[in-house]
């Protein structure tokens, strides 16, 4: 090797070190928030990264004990692994140095704060451990702004504020029932009233500004539908529900932006850790999709008690509560940019908040439950139904039973028509029915075989449902039905065995227990003898052709 080339390595060797060192340095935090002035009510997004040359235990997790000014939701963590070099050093074919640079670790941890009162908050930060050594955040970034960790005294301040007093933004939480039984449909409306601009009556959307960012409105039970309490089923998906009022694109109309449909605002833009669409600069730069049902106008009072004209706005969602319980609704926020209505021209920042409600899922009294109830709730009727009306005995007819009205089926048993002695007596039921069970419609159907010849009747069939507006038990009965069975023909013996000849037509007897329906004794039913005379002559002449 040139001397003057192996100088100056051996001189740069202190430095490569010294890289290496920084490469291998201790576990760092850094710290985001995406804002901490809030109204109450509103979320604040907190993250926490760690990065460390060696490996994160993934069993790590934080404390948030000190969070106790705050509801906390725990979003699942996001792991990476960066870089990672190897540096090899050969000189006069001899390997000098063989070093690789250790890859970087990081360990995302997201957490969605609500702030629990109004006023000034103090935000701690996590307490975390990395081999014995509690860790402080070296940045923490708010927003688009970064500070260094020691310019911080271990929280950072949070305010609070209350909702605005103005009538100018009015909403509220209903329900169609504040009692209801289990799979019984509840339908659950946000009402939204903004009062009217003046001079712009008759204006289908007058309060969104044209350039502006839309209103926000954010609604608990319009998350996913995974977020949603266990036990509450929407009856129509979220996506289905939002497109249905989907108005993004459509020119001249604005909607609001509900929750965080459409935006990326989770992560803080450490550095780009995960690249798009997950970063800061798509959270700052999300165009959301709007929202909006038809708006009509209606009066009502303002705050100084006259009446007013106000655009109101109708968000109806029907859910199936499964579980007995109480569930609650809400809150809702509004905040946006509103146009002034006593200046058109001029805009104001507004925050409103619904009062949530409380719903109550019963379940059906246990007491005097009739053996026939079959789990449906609301109002119906009951009918029954066999085709054909004339038969003979055995042949199969089918029965249809129908429970028709108002309410709800979800859950409906088929009734067990075994069970019933005037059914038993004259027919033999094939059990479980065909169901089929629609919203308001549930039908079974039955096959059925007469035991007796004659002028019968199929009996009426009780059955019970459970009527929630009165909250009693009631119960239909369908009219019986005539029928008209023939005595069954009795056929040969030769056509009930293959070995006629075994079988004396004396012997023959109607019995109608298992597979040996014409017979007290399996004895006759004999195996059919085989004929090996044409499978002898077949062979024969398969072996004089093959021989020619």
């Amino acid at each position: 090797m040139n001397p003057i080339r192996l100088f100056i390595f051996l001189s740069a060797l202190p430095f490569l070190l010294g890289i290496a060192a920084l490469l291998h340095a201790a576990p760092e935090m850094t710290i985001g928030i995406d804002r901490i002035a809030v109204y109450e009510g509103e979320t604040i997004h907190y993250q926490m990264m760690l990065t460390d040359a060696d490996p994160i235990d993934p069993s790590l997790t934080p404390d948030l004990s000190a969070f106790a000014d705050f509801d906390v939701e725990v979003l699942p963590r996001q792991t990476q692994l960066r870089g990672g070099s190897s540096h090899r050093i050969i000189v006069n074919n001899r390997l000098i140095r063989d070093e690789s640079t250790p890859a970087t670790h990081v360990v995302v941890f997201t957490y969605i704060l609500t702030p629990k009162r109004t006023g000034s908050l103090a935000l701690p930060f996590p307490k975390v451990e990395i081999g014995g050594v509690a860790l402080l955040p070296e940045t923490v970034k708010i927003g688009e702004r970064s500070i260094s960790g020691t310019q911080i005294s271990g929280t950072i301040p949070v305010t609070v504020q209350p909702p605005d007093e103005q009538d100018t933004i009015q909403m509220e939480i209903t329900a169609d029932r504040d009692r209801l039984y289990p799979l019984q449909p509840l339908t659950v409306t946000l009402t939204v009233w903004i009062k009217e601009l003046q001079g712009q009556r008759n204006r289908a959307n007058p309060f969104f500004l044209p350039d502006g960012m839309p209103a926000q409105l954010m609604v608990p039970w319009l998350q996913a539908d995974e977020a949603l309490p266990k036990g509450i089923v929407p009856k129509e998906s979220l996506n289905q529900w939002l497109n249905a009022m989907l108005v993004s694109g459509r020119s001249g109309v604005r909607g609001f932006a509900i929750n965080h449909h459409g935006e990326n605002r989770i992560n803080m833009d450490f550095g780009d850790p995960f690249g798009t669409p997950l970063s800061a600069r798509n959270m700052t730069r999300f165009i959301p999709y709007q929202f909006s049902p038809t708006p009509r106008a209606v009066k009502r009072a303002d705050a100084s008690g006259r009446e007013t004209t106000y655009w109101e706005y109708r968000f109806s969602r029907v859910f199936l509560p499964e579980s007995v319980g109480r569930y609650e609704f809400g809150p809702v926020l509004f905040k946006g940019l509103v146009a002034d209505p006593s200046f058109p021209d001029a805009s104001e920042s507004f925050f409103a908040v619904a009062k949530p409600i409380q719903v109550d899922v019963r379940d059906v009294p246990k007491e005097n439950r009739p053996d026939s109830y079959i789990g449906a709730f609301g109002v119906f009727d009951w009918s029954a139904d066999i085709q054909p009306r004339k038969a003979k005995v055995g042949d199969p007819l089918t029965l249809t039973l129908r429970l028709l009205g108002k309410g709800s089926t979800t859950g409906v048993q088929a009734p067990d028509l075994s069970k019933n002695p005037e059914v038993d007596k004259l027919f033999r039921v094939h059990y479980p029915p065909t169901e089929r069970v629609d919203d308001d419609v549930c039908s079974f159907s039955y096959t059925i075989r007469p035991k007796q010849s004659g002028q019968i009747a199929f009996p009426g069939i009780p059955v019970t449902f459970f009527d929630v507006d009165k909250e009693v038990f009631v119960t239909r009965q369908s009219e019986p039905i005539p029928l008209d069975v023939e005595a069954a023909a009795q056929g040969a013996a030769a056509a009930v065995y293959s070995n006629a000849r075994t079988v004396s037509p004396g012997d023959l007897q109607r019995s109608e227990q298992g597979m040996f329906a014409n017979r007290t004794s399996p004895a006759g039913a004999t195996r059919p003898r085989m004929d090996f005379t044409l499978w002898s002559r077949f062979m024969l002449s398969l072996a004089v052709g093959y021989g020619v």
